[in-house]
């Protein structure tokens, strides 16, 4: 298990529109250039693509039992 999931079992308990609407308030605080990707579902979490300018930017993933919201810069900024 990952670390978005530890000491959670069974199926997750936060919906995909609750997780994609906690993606969406993290994005628009970081500012008007960024958006999210479709969600795709990983044991555990939500996994979103953070865009800028049409390109990949970072991963955020949205815990499937909590909601919290997970951060991680995979690249480069593309601007």
């Amino acid at each position: 298990m990952g670390p978005m999931n530890w000491g959670n079992t069974g199926s997750i308990t936060v919906s995909e529109e609750q997780a994609t609407k906690n993606a969406q308030d993290f994005v628009t605080k970081m500012g008007q250039e960024y958006s999210i990707g479709e969600p795709e579902l990983a044991p555990g979490y939500y996994e979103f693509m953070i865009q800028k300018d049409g390109k990949d930017y970072a991963e955020l993933d949205v815990n499937g039992y909590t909601g919290q919201v997970w951060y991680m810069k995979t690249g480069t900024d593309p601007s």
